[in-house]
C-alpha cells in the first residue's frame, strides 16, 4: 500500500457519509452499515451488529488500556503499510480497532449515525512530539 504524505499523517481511517452510485462505500451505506476506509486503498464494512458490539467492549475499557491499544493497532497498522506483503483481514480489524478507539479516546459517547469523520496517525514527527491521533 502506498502512504500519502497529506497532512504529514502517517495513515488515515475515515468515515465517508456519501460516495458515488454503484462504489463500495454506496453499498456499505444502502445495508445500513459503517464503510471505514483505510488510507484509499481499503474498503472496510463494519455491520450495526459488530459496530455495537465492538463499542460497547471498548467503553469497558479503562482510559489508559483504550490509549495502549490503539497504539498498538496503529503501529500494526503503520508497519503493514510500508510492508509489500500483509495480511488484508488482519489489517482490516486493526483498522476497525483503531478507529473506534480514537473515537472512544477522544470522547465520542456513540458512534453510530456517526457524521463524516477521519481519524490520522502522527507516529514521528521532527519536533520530537510522540505518536498522537486527530479526529475531525
Amino acid at each position: 500500500m502506498r502512504i500519502p504524505v497529506e497532512l504529514g499523517a502517517d495513515f488515515m481511517v475515515s468515515c465517508p457519509e456519501t460516495a458515488v452510485a454503484d462504489s463500495p462505500v454506496h453499498h456499505i451505506r444502502a445495508r445500513g452499515n459503517l464503510p471505514l476506509v483505510l488510507q484509499e486503498d481499503m474498503v472496510i464494512e463494519l455491520s450495526r451488529s459488530e459496530l455495537l458490539e465492538n463499542w460497547r467492549e471498548t467503553c469497558g475499557l479503562a482510559r489508559k488500556r483504550v490509549d495502549h491499544l490503539m497504539l498498538e493497532a496503529a503501529a500494526r497498522i503503520h508497519s503493514a503499510l510500508n510492508d509489500d506483503e500483509y495480511d488484508a483481514a488482519d489489517m482490516a480489524g486493526d483498522a476497525a480497532a483503531f478507529f473506534l478507539l480514537a473515537l472512544r479516546q477522544k470522547g465520542v459517547k456513540f458512534p453510530c449515525n456517526l457524521p463524516p469523520c477521519e481519524v490520522r496517525y502522527f507516529h514521528d514527527n521532527q519536533s520530537g512530539q510522540a505518536p498522537h491521533v486527530v479526529v475531525n
